[in-house]
């Protein structure tokens, strides 16, 4: 009766290895959603763009790094 219970566990196993890789990737998708709402809202702050813009409108998708930063570009 236990002769085949090595394929249950197997199947167990494998099961749980395919939801933490999909938990994985869903969490590696969410972080770099997270990193570009972030660089986006420091665009935003630093006047680069406003709301009602969008990157087409303007011609560009962020501002200069120094504007984000906050220093001048050395000459």
């Amino acid at each position: 009766m236990f002769d085949n219970l090595w394929y249950l566990v197997l199947a167990f196993g494998v099961i749980w290895a395919a939801a933490f890789g999909y938990l994985a990737y869903v969490a590696l998708l969410a972080r770099s959603v997270r990193r570009e709402v972030e660089t986006l809202t420091e665009a935003i702050a630093a006047g680069g763009l406003t709301p009602e813009e969008t990157p087409a409108e303007r011609g560009v998708v962020y501002p200069p790094l120094e504007r984000l930063v906050g220093t001048e570009p050395t000459r």
